[in-house]
This record gives structure tokens, C-alpha cells and sequence, in this order.
């Protein structure tokens, strides 16, 4: 129904926790793989998401000892679980995964923003119009003594 859903203790739980939990799982990668995730459901029809579902995750999930142990889910690995469509090529037939922009345009438009330059020229001058670089400024020991001892920011206060 593309509504979030999660369970605890096989009853109805508030999605958000769920997310909450993967989001500090994968820190700075989660829109990644909840990226790479919807690109794999959207690969399957409900009907066959519903019973290859199970089947699917145990692909790609980590193989540790026990719940909540540290491992690794790669979105190359989660990538390669899609459903993969027969398409035709001349006369020949051959394999190709469900992100054609024929096959899923609706999914690109989602996960992918695209953006075109006027023209190679302003592609060229954007990248010309990058700030320097601030030297790195590193205080020696004695000249972070000797700049704490000039400031008189709290000579006034009494403690």
C-alpha cells in the first residue's frame, strides 16, 4: 500500500521506531540504503514481495551470531536482488534489471534529481567559483599560553 509498517512481538508498532533503529544503525548511509531497499520492493509486485520478502532479506542480511551484533549490508548486494526483467534486443533476448527508465521512470524521478547545465561553459565556471581553501592554523603550546594570558574577557568576574 507504500505505507510504512513494523512489528514488535508480532503485533503493530509505530513505524518510527523502526526507522529510528535503522537510522542509528546506518548513520550517514540510511537514505542510501532505504534508497537501495525501495529500489528492490519496487522491483516486485506486492504478491511476490509478500513471499519472496523473507527470502530476500536473508541475501543480503548480515551474518552475525545472535541479535544485535555488529555486521555489514552493502547496497551492491541489496542492488543485486532486484527482479530482473526479460527484455528484447534485436532477436536476442537477455536479462535487464527493473530500473530502465522505461521499466520504473515514476522510481528515478524519486531517488534521482537531474539536473542539466545550459551549457558545458557554465559547468565549467561553476567549478571555478569554489572558495579558496583557509590555511590550517596551528597555535604552539606557548602561543596558546601567551594568547590566554592577553585576554581580559574575564579579568571582571569574581568566583
Amino acid at each position: 500500500s507504500g505505507s510504512w509498517r513494523a512489528l514488535a512481538n508480532n503485533t503493530p508498532n509505530q513505524p518510527g521506531t523502526a526507522f529510528s533503529y535503522i537510522s542509528r544503525a546506518f548513520r550517514q548511509t540510511t537514505g542510501s540504503m532505504i534508497g537501495a531497499l525501495r529500489l528492490l520492493a519496487n522491483s516486485y509486485s506486492p504478491e511476490e514481495l509478500n513471499e519472496k520478502g523473507f527470502e530476500l532479506y536473508a541475501e543480503f542480511r548480515p551474518r552475525v551470531e545472535g541479535w544485535g551484533g555488529r555486521g555489514e549490508v552493502r547496497c551492491d548486494k541489496v542492488l543485486a536482488l532486484r527482479k530482473k526483467h526479460k527484455t528484447s534486443v534485436g532477436n536476442v533476448k537477455e536479462d535487464a534489471v527493473a530500473t530502465e527508465p522505461q521499466d520504473c521512470q515514476h522510481n528515478l524521478k524519486i531517488f534521482v534529481k537531474v539536473e542539466r547545465a545550459n551549457s558545458l561553459q557554465e559547468l565549467h565556471n561553476s567549478e571555478d567559483d569554489e572558495p579558496d581553501r583557509k590555511k590550517a592554523r596551528g597555535l604552539s603550546l606557548e602561543d596558546y599560553e601567551a594568547a590566554l594570558d592577553q585576554d581580559t574577557s574575564f579579568d571582571d568576574v569574581e568566583f
